[in-house]
């Protein structure tokens, strides 16, 4: 422990010093010299042992005095700080009666480095970003609010109770799911942003429990029916993409009944457009991207085409960009969601 002390210096005068102990007495009454002026580690050099004022040749003297090295140097501090090396005790002046100089003090702990994650997906263009695993929030065991993790808190909410779907911990290949019950269960977003001019991809971890033959949406934005609409859903029991009055629908690939799918669009930039499942191809076309309007239509398992019914099933994730991502996003994207639902390979 350091302490502070108060020692006669030379003629009288008073300095303070650090010391590791307190002064040691033990030759005669004569009055030795200070262990240095700076404690060791302070900025002042050698510290000097001081004059002996009646120490006698007998008890040292000047010929003894000398200057004690100061030893503790500048304290270091990094990662969690370095303690600065303690300095060697100064040589006592007059032999009998010098004081020990001090320890360097210790440096200051560093601060500790923040960890950085990096996101499972690229986050460049990413509107919207919802995971069954995260961010639910459950009212008398039905949801009333799934959070986006985009960045943007553009919210996923049902205000009526009687059309709020489900979340089953285990209702999705053994993992979390929200379970629309085909009926009238459905999510509604806020505005979404026109801004499509780089392309859109979009990617849905869903699972359809029953089908009649008509339509339904997973994710849809619009305003109003067949109105700038967006929609990844299916119809008459093939998966379909849609802008305005464009879409496409994979009529050699059926909707899989009662098993998860990774459905994906890829709509470049250049008006090229690919539907995918469980990472491969189920056709391509070529029509406009979505107009630069703000859409403020917006809903999960919903969708505003008419005779069309809710979604009879489950979804645990969706991740919407206002781009088209490369083909390693693509890859990057598809393999995380396949390796944390456990599912999605043909």
């Amino acid at each position: 422990m350091f302490v502070l002390q108060r020692v006669p210096f030379l003629a009288g005068a008073w300095a303070l010093v650090f010391a590791c102990g307190g002064p040691s007495f033990t030759g005669q009454e004569a009055t030795a010299g200070s262990g240095g002026s700076s404690s060791a580690g302070s900025s002042s050099g050698a510290a000097h042992g001081g004059d002996a004022t009646d120490g006698g040749v007998e008890t040292g003297g000047k010929s003894t005095g000398g200057k004690a090295s100061g030893g503790g140097g500048g304290s270091l501090s990094g990662l969690g700080g370095v303690v600065g090396v303690a300095g060697n005790a100064g040589r006592a002046g007059g032999g009998t009666g010098g004081v020990a100089g001090a320890g360097g003090k210790g440096g200051n702990g560093g601060s500790g480095g923040a960890v950085v994650v990096t996101p499972p997906i690229p986050l460049e263009g990413l509107e919207l970003w919802f995971k069954a695993d995260a961010g639910v929030t459950e009212v008398g065991g039905a949801i009333s609010k799934w959070e986006d993790a985009s960045g943007h808190a553009r919210h996923a909410l049902q205000t009526a109770s009687n059309l709020r779907p489900k979340l089953d911990a285990m209702g999705l290949n053994g993992k979390p799911t929200l379970v629309f019950d085909g009926a009238d269960d459905y999510l509604t977003l806020p505005t979404l942003p026109g801004g499509f001019s780089k392309g859109l991809s979009a990617f849905v971890v869903a699972q359809q429990d029953s089908d009649d033959g008509g339509c339904f949406g997973l994710f849809e934005a619009s305003n109003g029916p067949e109105i700038d609409d967006i929609h990844v859903g299916a119809w008459q029991g093939f998966m379909q993409y849609e802008v305005a009055d464009q879409y496409l629908q994979t009529v050699d690939h059926p909707v899989l009944l009662q098993k998860p799918e990774l459905i994906g669009v890829v709509h470049q930039a250049s008006n090229a457009v690919q539907l995918r499942r469980n990472t491969n191809s189920l056709g391509e076309s070529q029509f406009p991207l979505p107009s630069s309007k703000a859409r403020e239509q917006v809903y999960i398992a919903h969708t505003l085409y008419g005779e069309c019914h809710a979604l009879s099933g489950r979804i645990s994730e969706i991740a919407l960009y206002s781009r088209a991502v490369s083909d390693d996003e693509l890859i990057t994207i598809e393999k995380y969601l396949q390796t944390k639902w456990g599912c999605c390979t043909e």
